[in-house]
């Protein structure tokens, strides 16, 4: 049986379902879309020219809006709210395989 938060009434391991579109910010929504695309922190941080921990900044944060329990949750929880499209991710995966057919 979940634990009851009892400030608010609700159960502690209830997530949200109807996020609004701008819950993330779009560095976040950038962030996320990257892992989706399964970049590491490094790779991400290479890729937008930033540090590192800020890279993980942006999925701590976005993680806590989405109520995620780790960086593929996210992902996940973003994808099916509407916050990063899946086609997004694909098409990375989609130009990988076309680069290694050359």
């Amino acid at each position: 049986m979940p634990a009851r938060c009892e400030e608010h009434g609700a159960d502690r391991d209830e997530r949200p379902t109807d996020l609004p579109r701008f819950l993330l910010s779009p560095r976040q929504r950038e962030v996320l879309t990257l892992a989706g695309q399964g970049l590491t922190w490094r790779q991400i941080s290479q890729a937008l020219g930033i540090a590192p921990g800020t890279v993980r900044g942006h999925i701590v944060r976005a993680r806590e809006r989405l109520g995620a329990l780790n960086t593929t949750h996210a992902v996940v929880l973003a994808i099916a709210n509407d916050q990063i499209r899946v086609e997004t991710i694909l098409l990375k995966e989609s130009g990988d395989e076309d680069s290694q057919a050359c």
